[in-house]
C-alpha cells in the first residue's frame, strides 16, 4: 500500500496544480525518463516512459511523460497537450506530481479541474478525464523521446482557420439558408490547391460531445505538408454548426438513411462553396474521414461519382456491428457507382466493428464493383487515424498512385 504521506502529498500538490506559475511550452527542454529503481514494483515501474500518438477525444493532442518513479508510488510526469480554441485550451506542458497505486497512474489535469486517471489497456494507455458533466478519453502509446518531441512542437505549429459556409437547410416549413463551422488548413502559397473534404465522426450519443467542434487537426497536418487544402466541416447541429443533428443512434434503417442523406447534402453545400474559391482545386477532390466520417466519404463518392477523385477511409461506419446489414448495404451501394479505388483504413481491436465485420464491409464494396485496398493493423482500435505514422507510407503510395502528389 502506498504511504499516507505520500498520498496526502500528491493531493496538496493537485489542488494547487491550476494556480501554479508555470510556463507552458511543447515539452521541457530537460525532459528526461530515468529508469525505475529496483525497488519500485513491477506494475508500478511499467508506467515509466514517453507515452504519445494519442488525443482526447481525437481532438486535444496529448503527450504525458513519467519521468520518474519512487518506491512509494509517487511520480513526477510532465503532462502536455495541444491546442483547442473551442475549450480555450492553449498548447503546452507542466510538471506535475503523480500517483501509481494497483494498476491506476493518477495525474492532475493542466486545468486543475480534475485527476486523470491512467490504466493499462494491452500494450496501451487508456486516459480518462473528468470534470462536472465532462469525461473525455485517450489512448496513448509508448513512444521515443525524440518522436514525442517532434509530436509535441507540431501541436503549437498547425493550426486552422473558421470559417462559416452558407448551406441550404430543407424543414417543414420550407427551405432556409444556414452556415456551417468548418476549420480550415491551407498550404503556403497562391494555389490553386487540391483539396481534402475531412469529414469528422458521430458523437456517440453523448450530449455534451455534439457540440464540439473537431478540428482534425492531426491528419490536417498530414494532408498540408503534401500541398492539399484540408477543409474540417462539421455538419448541421454539430459543434457550432447551425441547424438541426439529425443523426439518429438506433438500427432504424429508415431513420439513419435519413440521417445519411442529410450528411451528403451537407458535404455538397462544402464542395460548392470551395467551388468559389481561387485557392482550391475541386476538379482534385479527396473525400476522408473518421469512424461516420469515413463512412460517409466512401458513400459520397458512391452518390457523387463525377467530384471524387479519391478517398481515405479511416475506421469507418454509420452503426456498430450491432446493426447488423447496414453498414454493408451501405458500402455495397457505394462501391457499385463509385468510380475511383479508395483507402481502408481499420484497427483489429475497435470497439465498434471487429475484424469479421469488417472484412465483410470490405468484401461487400468490392463484390458490388468498388475498388481499394482494405489495410487492417494489428493491435489498434477506433482511433487508428491519430497514429500518423502507422499509416503515412500507405497514405503517400496511394495519394501518389492518385496523381495528386509525388512519391515520397
Amino acid at each position: 500500500m502506498i504511504r499516507a504521506a505520500a498520498l496526502l502529498a500528491w493531493l496538496a500538490l493537485a489542488a494547487t496544480a491550476a494556480h501554479a506559475q508555470t510556463a507552458f511550452v511543447p515539452l521541457p527542454a530537460d525532459v528526461a525518463v530515468t529508469a525505475p529503481g529496483p525497488d519500485v514494483p513491477p506494475a508500478v515501474a511499467r508506467f515509466s516512459g514517453v507515452w504519445a500518438r494519442g488525443a482526447w477525444d481525437s481532438v486535444l493532442p496529448h503527450v504525458l511523460v513519467v519521468e520518474r518513479l519512487e518506491a512509494d508510488g509517487s511520480a513526477r510526469v510532465v503532462y502536455a497537450v495541444g491546442e483547442n480554441a473551442d475549450r480555450d485550451i492553449k498548447p503546452g506542458a507542466m510538471r506535475v506530481t503523480g500517483l501509481a497505486e494497483g494498476d491506476t497512474l493518477r495525474v492532475p489535469s493542466r486545468d486543475g479541474r480534475a485527476i486523470v486517471e491512467y490504466t493499462f489497456e494491452g500494450d496501451k494507455l487508456r486516459g480518462l478525464y473528468r470534470a462536472g458533466d465532462i469525461t473525455s478519453r485517450v489512448v496513448l502509446s509508448r513512444t521515443p523521446l525524440a518522436d514525442a518531441a517532434r509530436t509535441a512542437a507540431a501541436i503549437a505549429q498547425i493550426s486552422g482557420q473558421t470559417v462559416r459556409i452558407p448551406v441550404s437547410d430543407s424543414g417543414p416549413l420550407g427551405t432556409t439558408q444556414i452556415t456551417l463551422e468548418a476549420t480550415v488548413y491551407r498550404p503556403s502559397g497562391d494555389g490553386p490547391f487540391p483539396v481534402v473534404v475531412f469529414n469528422h465522426g458521430s458523437t456517440g450519443g453523448n450530449p455534451a460531445a455534439v457540440k464540439v467542434t473537431r478540428k482534425a487537426a492531426l491528419q490536417a497536418r498530414f494532408f498540408v505538408e503534401r500541398g492539399f487544402v484540408v477543409v474540417a466541416p462539421m455538419r448541421r447541429g454539430r459543434g457550432a454548426s447551425d441547424g438541426f443533428y439529425g443523426e439518429s443512434y438506433g438500427c432504424d434503417s429508415i431513420n439513419l438513411t435519413s440521417g445519411v442523406a442529410r450528411a451528403v447534402e451537407d458535404v455538397d453545400g462544402v464542395v460548392a462553396w470551395l467551388g468559389t474559391l481561387p485557392w482550391a482545386d475541386t476538379t482534385r477532390l479527396v473525400m476522408a474521414g473518421i469512424s461516420r466520417g469515413g463512412f460517409l466519404s466512401v458513400v459520397y463518392a458512391g452518390e457523387r461519382p463525377q467530384r471524387v477523385k479519391g478517398v481515405v477511409n479511416f475506421v469507418g461506419g454509420w452503426t456498430g456491428e450491432r446493426c447488423e446489414g447496414f453498414n454493408a448495404a451501405s458500402f455495397a451501394h457505394a462501391g457499385r457507382d463509385a468510380r475511383v479505388p479508395m483507402l481502408w483504413l481499420y484497427g483489429d481491436r475497435d470497439h465498434y466493428y471487429g475484424p469479421a465485420s469488417i472484412r465483410a464491409y470490405h468484401d461487400a464494396f468490392a463484390k458490388a464493383g468498388g475498388r481499394g485496398a482494405l489495410h487492417l493493423y494489428p493491435r489498434e482500435g477506433h482511433d487508428l487515424a491519430n497514429f500518423v505514422d502507422l499509416w503515412e507510407a500507405t497514405a503517400d503510395t496511394y495519394l501518389a498512385g492518385l496523381g495528386l502528389t509525388s512519391p515520397r
